[in-house]
């Protein structure tokens, strides 16, 4: 099965409210209550590999809103993402996926943590058909 980033996107956030975040998914939307954990997943690099794979990597990009505007409070947060995603790989579609490099700043009062997963899968299939070789000459 393949992976979309939605479904990197979803697993994410999932995991972040199974330990107690008020996660969501997708656009930062005005008037939300805090603490809040935003979550988004893009494709920041793709390889075309032989015989129809793909080499995938994306980019995750979490944006923690503290309850209490501090830099305690965006160090805490960072500990939290860091302890529930770091150290053990995702499980996505029936696949785990590391975590290779994690990063972590600070825009104002907002923490913001990135990390890149990288797979490969095969191709989507683009419809197109091909004649089958009925025979293969050989020679010498």
């Amino acid at each position: 099965m393949r992976i979309t980033e939605t479904d990197i996107q979803t697993t994410v956030v999932k995991k972040l409210k199974d330990n107690g975040l008020n996660a969501f998914a997708g656009e930062i939307d005005e008037g939300f209550t805090k603490p809040a954990v935003f979550v988004s997943a893009d494709v920041s690099e793709l390889t075309l590999l032989c015989s129809g794979m793909e080499s995938v990597t994306d980019t995750v990009e979490i944006s923690c809103y503290p309850a209490n505007e501090t830099k305690i409070e965006c160090n805490i947060f960072a500990e939290k993402i860091r302890n529930i995603l770091a150290y053990k790989a995702l499980e996505v579609n029936g696949r785990y996926l590391t975590i290779e490099n994690m990063r972590f700043y600070r825009e104002k009062y907002v923490q913001m943590v990135e990390f890149d997963l990288t797979y490969e899968q095969i191709c989507p299939d683009n419809g197109e058909t091909y004649d089958k070789m009925e025979s293969l000459v050989l020679g010498l």
